[in-house]
């Protein structure tokens, strides 16, 4: 917490930020009687500016969760430069849950090669411990007429390493995302103002993804085989998604969430 407190301040000293209320609405439902369970309404904060060489960002929110009857927040600083071909940036995040655990990511892309390095952790302010959670390299290479893309990262809570292998050129996406317990394989074809991109494991595991660009948002459906339906519509401020089980009870455990953000105060 002390390491945050004083980049919030900074951030809402010199920013000119502007306040918006993001309200979302969850609608259960289940059986024949659709009922409202939880309404969940948020303020968020947020500021950005250039203070010297630096970019300066952050942000506050502030949730109430009616079951609880409690205020949750969180807050988030990050600051950023650009120099000599690299750019730098350092993020950090609080969450009341745990005032005394500050989670830090560190990234820096860019140079001669374009590679890029995230170094994520959490530091424990009264303890005076610092935590390495994840390290992740990304490096883009143009070859045979598209872009080759290679993401290696390890987690060393978990102490697995992942892959991650694409390729892209135009209309067409090919990816392979590798560990130690699962392949998965990603092909997307995108169809005017549509994509498909139907993906399997190599535990035969198969998903088929729809997106349809809209005007002002987007339709993306999400269709995993034997498991359940995921269908996601925006448009402009409003957001709704439907969660479904696929089979018998669909209608009893289908969960529907209702949102609209960027309302300005």
């Amino acid at each position: 917490m002390k390491l945050l407190i004083p980049f919030l301040s900074l951030c809402g000293t010199a920013l000119a930020g502007v306040s918006r209320p993001e309200v979302s609405v969850l609608l259960n439902a289940g059986g024949a009687e659709p009922s409202i369970d939880i309404i969940q309404p948020s303020v968020y904060w947020g500021a950005s500016d250039t203070i010297g060489d630096f970019d300066v960002e952050g942000g506050l929110t502030v949730k109430a969760d009616v079951k609880s009857n409690t205020i949750p927040f969180s807050g988030w600083a990050k600051i950023k430069r650009s120099a000599f071909g690299f750019q730098s940036s350092a993020r950090f995040d609080v969450d009341s849950k745990d005032l005394s655990k500050v989670g830090v990511d560190l990234a820096i892309l860019g140079g001669p090669t374009g590679t890029g390095l995230l170094v994520s952790g959490s530091v424990d302010t009264d303890q005076g411990i610092v935590a390495l959670d994840n390290v992740k390299l990304s490096q883009n290479v143009d070859s045979l007429g598209g872009v080759w893309s290679v993401v290696p990262s390890y987690n060393l809570g978990s102490q697995k390493g992942n892959v991650k292998l694409a390729y892209g050129t135009s209309g067409v996406s090919v990816s392979i995302d590798a560990d130690m317990d699962q392949q998965k394989l990603t092909v997307a074809k995108g169809f005017g103002a549509n994509v498909i991109a139907p993906s399997i494991t190599n535990q035969g595991d198969v998903e088929v993804q729809f997106t349809r660009q809209l005007p002002t948002g987007s339709v993306v459906a999400t269709v995993k085989s034997n498991e359940s339906l995921n269908v996601k519509w925006s448009d402009g401020k409003w957001v709704a998604n439907l969660k479904a089980p696929l089979g018998r009870d669909f209608a009893k455990e289908a969960r529907v969430t209702l949102s609209c953000t960027g309302v300005n105060l």
